[in-house]
Protein backbone atom coordinates (compact mmCIF):
# COMPACT_ATOMS: atom_id res chain seq x y z
CA UNK A 1 0.00 0.00 0.00
CA UNK A 2 1.44 3.13 -1.30
CA UNK A 3 1.42 6.22 1.19
CA UNK A 4 1.00 9.49 0.39
CA UNK A 5 3.57 12.17 1.53
CA UNK A 6 1.03 14.55 3.07
CA UNK A 7 -0.74 11.13 5.14
CA UNK A 8 2.45 11.44 7.57
CA UNK A 9 1.88 13.59 10.50
CA UNK A 10 5.53 14.71 10.56
CA UNK A 11 5.26 16.25 7.40
CA UNK A 12 2.00 18.06 7.97
CA UNK A 13 3.42 19.37 11.62
CA UNK A 14 6.09 20.44 9.59
CA UNK A 15 4.12 22.29 7.23
CA UNK A 16 1.79 23.61 9.92
CA UNK A 17 4.45 24.76 11.72
CA UNK A 18 6.32 26.96 8.87
CA UNK A 19 2.82 28.24 8.13
CA UNK A 20 2.49 28.99 11.38
CA UNK A 21 6.13 31.04 11.29
CA UNK A 22 5.50 32.41 8.15
CA UNK A 23 2.03 34.26 9.35
CA UNK A 24 4.24 35.23 12.93
CA UNK A 25 6.52 36.99 11.03
CA UNK A 26 4.21 38.96 8.81
CA UNK A 27 1.87 40.25 11.70
CA UNK A 28 5.08 40.84 14.02
CA UNK A 29 6.34 43.16 10.93
CA UNK A 30 3.41 45.01 10.32
CA UNK A 31 2.07 45.23 13.32
CA UNK A 32 5.34 46.90 14.72
CA UNK A 33 5.09 49.35 12.16
CA UNK A 34 1.57 49.93 13.05
CA UNK A 35 1.96 50.41 16.43
CA UNK A 36 5.55 51.34 16.87
CA UNK A 37 6.03 48.80 19.76
CA UNK A 38 8.42 45.84 19.12
CA UNK A 39 6.22 44.49 22.44
CA UNK A 40 2.75 44.39 21.61
CA UNK A 41 3.63 43.44 18.16
CA UNK A 42 4.69 40.25 19.64
CA UNK A 43 1.81 39.78 21.67
CA UNK A 44 -0.53 40.23 19.53
CA UNK A 45 1.02 38.06 16.39
CA UNK A 46 2.24 35.17 18.87
CA UNK A 47 -0.91 35.33 20.59
CA UNK A 48 -2.69 34.86 17.33
CA UNK A 49 -0.29 32.26 15.43
CA UNK A 50 -0.46 30.03 19.15
CA UNK A 51 -4.25 29.99 18.93
CA UNK A 52 -3.91 29.59 15.31
CA UNK A 53 -1.43 26.43 15.69
CA UNK A 54 -3.64 24.87 18.19
CA UNK A 55 -6.44 24.73 15.53
CA UNK A 56 -4.66 23.71 12.88
CA UNK A 57 -2.30 21.12 14.62
CA UNK A 58 -5.74 19.27 16.24
CA UNK A 59 -7.24 19.29 12.64
CA UNK A 60 -4.10 18.91 10.05
CA UNK A 61 -1.65 17.08 11.72
CA UNK A 62 -3.16 15.56 14.17
CA UNK A 63 -6.63 15.05 12.48
CA UNK A 64 -8.76 15.26 15.95
CA UNK A 65 -11.21 17.29 17.05
CA UNK A 66 -10.34 20.43 19.02
CA UNK A 67 -10.82 20.86 22.63
CA UNK A 68 -10.11 22.51 25.70
CA UNK A 69 -7.88 19.98 26.75
CA UNK A 70 -5.93 19.31 23.87
CA UNK A 71 -5.83 23.58 23.42
CA UNK A 72 -3.99 23.28 26.99
CA UNK A 73 -2.07 20.72 26.82
CA UNK A 74 -1.05 21.95 23.13
CA UNK A 75 0.10 25.49 25.56
CA UNK A 76 2.01 23.25 28.21
CA UNK A 77 3.73 21.21 25.80
CA UNK A 78 4.68 23.95 24.20
CA UNK A 79 5.83 26.08 27.27
CA UNK A 80 7.67 23.15 28.78
CA UNK A 81 9.78 23.33 25.12
CA UNK A 82 10.85 26.93 25.47
CA UNK A 83 11.95 26.70 28.78
CA UNK A 84 14.01 23.68 27.30
CA UNK A 85 15.17 25.25 24.27
CA UNK A 86 15.80 28.69 26.45
CA UNK A 87 18.13 26.67 28.78
CA UNK A 88 19.82 24.83 26.02
CA UNK A 89 20.45 28.36 24.67
CA UNK A 90 22.30 29.44 27.87
CA UNK A 91 24.34 26.78 27.58
CA UNK A 92 25.28 26.63 24.27
CA UNK A 93 25.74 30.53 24.95
CA UNK A 94 28.92 29.77 27.98
CA UNK A 95 30.46 27.28 24.96
CA UNK A 96 30.75 30.01 22.66
CA UNK A 97 27.93 28.50 20.13
CA UNK A 98 27.25 31.45 17.60
CA UNK A 99 23.70 32.72 17.72
CA UNK A 100 22.74 31.54 14.04
CA UNK A 101 24.08 28.27 15.08
CA UNK A 102 21.81 28.39 18.74
CA UNK A 103 18.93 29.48 17.14
CA UNK A 104 19.31 26.13 14.59
CA UNK A 105 20.11 23.83 17.00
CA UNK A 106 17.29 25.46 19.60
CA UNK A 107 14.59 25.28 16.86
CA UNK A 108 15.54 22.05 15.74
CA UNK A 109 15.52 20.35 19.39
CA UNK A 110 12.38 22.08 19.49
CA UNK A 111 10.70 20.74 16.85
CA UNK A 112 11.48 17.34 17.71
CA UNK A 113 10.72 17.39 21.08
CA UNK A 114 7.16 19.61 20.67
CA UNK A 115 6.13 17.10 17.69
CA UNK A 116 7.16 13.78 20.14
CA UNK A 117 5.25 15.16 23.14
CA UNK A 118 2.04 16.20 20.85
CA UNK A 119 2.37 12.50 19.21
CA UNK A 120 2.31 10.92 22.46
CA UNK A 121 0.04 13.42 25.14
CA UNK A 122 -2.34 15.01 22.89
CA UNK A 123 -2.91 11.73 20.10
CA UNK A 124 -2.01 8.47 21.66
CA UNK A 125 -3.64 9.23 25.28
CA UNK A 126 -6.34 11.23 23.50
CA UNK A 127 -10.40 10.04 23.41
CA UNK A 128 -10.78 12.64 20.61
CA UNK A 129 -13.14 11.61 17.77
CA UNK A 130 -10.89 11.14 14.34
CA UNK A 131 -11.78 13.33 11.33
CA UNK A 132 -10.01 10.56 9.30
Amino acid sequence: MKTSFLNKSYFRFLFVGAFGEIIYLILFNLLSWVLNSNSYAVLISGGFCISLNILMHSRITFRVKLSLLFAMKYILIQSFCLIISSLLSTVFNKNNISNFHIGILTLLIWTIMSYALCRVLLVNNSNNTKYF
